[in-house]
């Protein structure tokens, strides 16, 4: 019987282009990896040892992008999805993080390419179904009201 457990994060990294919209970054998995080769996804990974969710976060999307975040937005929605390779349905918290502009991208050798894309080109390359309903419940987060934004709030 498959057992519940809550190892891993998901993270949305976005950068603001002056126009004030977002683009998001989605990594496209070595086609050499044991589960999903070759899709496009966000950021994601397992949190080690007494490591917070918040602080996993952070240290996957430096470790898979070299990106260092401006800041970190917890997003109300957890993913869940069954993982046939330990017999576990994850229970996974989602966050965004915004980087700056200019910051350039390097790889981990978990990836071999990555895009920059706005919302409804990045909605329809991703193919995990927990990412695409996270990016939608975060992107139905911002609307078109500032005050509303959690993007604008430091993190």
């Amino acid at each position: 019987m498959p057992y519940l457990t809550s190892s891993l994060v998901q993270v949305h990294v976005f950068r603001r282009k002056t126009s004030g919209l977002h683009e998001y970054l989605l990594l496209k998995r070595s086609k050499t990896d044991t589960l999903y080769p070759g899709i496009w996804q966000v950021v994601t990974g397992t949190i080690e040892g007494d490591e917070s969710a918040i602080d996993a976060a952070k240290r996957e999307v430096r470790e898979e992008t070299g990106l260092a975040p401006l800041g970190i937005v917890v997003v109300p929605y957890v993913a869940s999805f069954y993982n046939p390779v330990i017999d576990s349905i994850e229970l996974v918290p989602v966050f965004a993080v915004e980087v700056h502009p200019s910051g350039k991208v390097r790889l981990s050798k978990e990836h071999e390419r990555y895009l920059w894309l706005p919302y409804e080109y990045a909605k329809a390359r991703l193919t995990i179904p927990a990412h695409v309903a996270a990016l939608e419940f975060l992107e139905g987060m911002t609307g078109n009201d500032e005050s509303r934004n959690p993007f604008s709030q430091p993190g």
